[in-house]
């Protein structure tokens, strides 16, 4: 629900400077169908991710198939195995 984004205020203030862009997952709405809507190429866009380790590791797919760049990819969650498996493995 939309009361459990991490730092809605925060992010709400930076969206008000038209200087990001944010995507929310929450419900039914999962992270591959939200970055499908974007239908745009990733590759000069810096990716933050937050959320339960196993989403982040079915959105790192995703990400590269739109043109991310791994080492412009972050997230906050303390993972077992680094997110980039290409950068580390």
């Amino acid at each position: 629900t939309s009361e459990d984004v991490y730092c809605q205020t925060e992010l709400d203030a930076l969206l008000s400077t038209g200087e990001i862009s944010v995507f929310y997952a929450l419900g039914d709405d999962t992270p591959d169908r939200v970055l499908a809507r974007m239908a745009c190429s990733l590759a000069e866009h810096t990716v933050y991710l937050s959320g339960p380790p196993a989403m982040l590791y079915n959105v790192q797919d995703i990400l590269y198939m739109m043109h991310a760049d791994v080492v412009r990819i972050f997230t906050d969650a303390d993972l077992k195995r680094p997110l980039h498996k290409g950068l580390f493995w």
